[in-house]
């Protein structure tokens, strides 16, 4: 069989966007807004951009138009995810936490190596990424320890261990488009009850996936 040569050209760019000038990526501007009326309340926006883009030759060992339809020489993909988080600490009664974020996504300028973007040639798609409640425990329960009891309920990231059986929750590529990106991660629903004391931590987990 023909050597499969292939070369990959990808940029990508995962940062937050908002930062003061002359920051570094690195260094981003905090944006956090707090009350001066209630300091135990916090908002802060977020914004991610991601770009790459791809070339190879001699895909499918040659045979990528008879395989998927039309030649893969080459693709960009592009997504942008803006979002909005912010906290409340209660006291002993514990803090919630809620986030929101959505995510666009497209394929350009070709088809790619799954030949996922066959039919439409140049998908996109703004989809719900996050969107979810969680409180923490704090000090309730002092002979737990800190923060023992986590419950959190709608769309979120949830990976277990290293992620082999459970850590990517949404679904890229199709009419979405971004399937190499892999932008979208969190669970189209979920409900999370942790218990975390000692050496001892216990969950109890209901996910349904963001799946196209």
């Amino acid at each position: 069989a023909p050597m499969i040569r292939q070369r990959a050209c990808v940029y990508s760019i995962c940062a937050l966007l908002l930062a003061s000038p002359g920051a570094t990526l690195a260094e981003p501007m905090d944006l956090t807004f707090r009350s001066q009326a209630n300091p135990d309340f916090w908002l802060k926006p977020t914004l991610g951009a991601h770009t790459a883009w791809f070339a190879q030759n001699n895909a499918w060992a040659g045979e990528d138009r008879a395989l998927l339809g039309g030649e893969t020489d080459g693709w960009a993909e592009f997504g942008v995810q803006p979002g909005l988080e912010g906290g409340w600490f209660l006291g002993r009664a514990g803090s919630l936490r809620v986030r929101a974020s959505a995510i666009y996504t497209t394929t350009q300028f070709g088809l790619d190596a799954a030949g996922t973007n066959l039919d439409p040639r140049h998908p996109d798609e703004l989809t719900l990424e996050e969107a979810y409640l969680e409180w923490a425990s704090g000090e309730l329960f002092p002979k737990l320890g800190k923060d023992a009891v986590e419950l959190s309920f709608g769309a979120q990231k949830y990976e277990v261990g290293t992620g082999f059986l459970f850590s990517d929750g949404g679904q890229d590529g199709g009419r979405r488009g971004g399937y190499w990106l892999a932008l979208r991660k969190a669970f189209e629903l979920t409900g999370v009850a942790r218990l975390s004391t000692g050496p001892l931590e216990l969950e109890a987990v209901y996910l349904r996936p963001n799946d196209d």
